[in-house]
């Protein structure tokens, strides 16, 4: 994938692409949407100082596109668009990384610095005693672009709306962040086992008594069980 300066181009199913645009010398990120993409932002503005061309302030571009966003010199965090759960944050690098397999061990640091930005949106949010999170990478991911999941587990969300989406987190297709790291750490590179794209057929079961559904409605009332009070 070609990147040019400050500029990372993300391909979606080979059909949508996200523009991640960092002006770091003027203090701002440009996260930007381009086409219909189920798991972004459409464009958010981050930064101080930054006027680019009908831009609105931080605080009304954040509001109108219903994300939350923090970012440093390594990561930019995104609030997931249409989001699996009642909170769903995605963590992205700025180094352009395509996948798990294209890891390497000079990586481990940037991982753990993304499962450490993740573990503080939890501690920020104002229901993390009461709901548990999971952070964790899809073994294939959706976008060409590694990226890390923060999802609470309540999954009481309008989007979840079908096998694919509940299977991609609640099944081993959802690799938890502390087991990449440890896989890189100890073997130097990150392994997806052949036939993991298979779980995401597997039959709805809860995540909590892993009883079985036969629907996503059924699953999504079942699920009002687990929720807390």
């Amino acid at each position: 994938m070609a990147v040019v300066p400050n500029l990372i181009l993300i391909s979606l199913f080979c059909t949508f692409t996200v523009e991640l645009r960092a002006d770091c010398s003027r203090g701002f990120i440009s996260v930007r949407q381009l086409g219909a993409n189920p798991t972004s932002v459409e464009h958010a503005v981050v930064g101080k100082g930054n006027q680019p061309i009908n831009a609105i302030s931080l605080k009304d571009n954040l509001e109108a596109i219903g994300a939350k966003v923090y970012k440093d010199e390594k990561v930019v965090v995104i609030k997931d668009k249409y989001p699996k759960a009642r909170y769903h944050w995605l963590v992205l690098p700025w180094e352009s990384i395509a996948s798990l397999k294209a890891l390497r061990p000079e990586h481990c640091e940037l991982l753990k610095h993304m499962q450490e930005v993740g573990d503080r949106m939890i501690q920020q949010c104002a229901d993390a005693g009461k709901l548990g999170f999971r952070l964790g990478y899809h073994a294939i991911p959706s976008m060409s672009h590694i990226h890390l999941h923060v999802i609470s587990q309540d999954f009481d969300s309008p989007c979840l709306k079908n096998k694919k989406h509940w299977n991609s987190f609640t099944t081993d297709y959802f690799v938890d962040s502390q087991e990449i790291i440890s896989m890189l750490e100890r073997d130097g590179k990150v392994s997806v086992k052949d036939g993991t794209g298979e779980l995401l057929k597997l039959p709805l079961r809860c995540h909590v008594c892993r009883k079985e559904q036969a629907t996503i409605p059924k699953l999504k009332d079942h699920l009002k069980v687990h929720l807390p009070s």
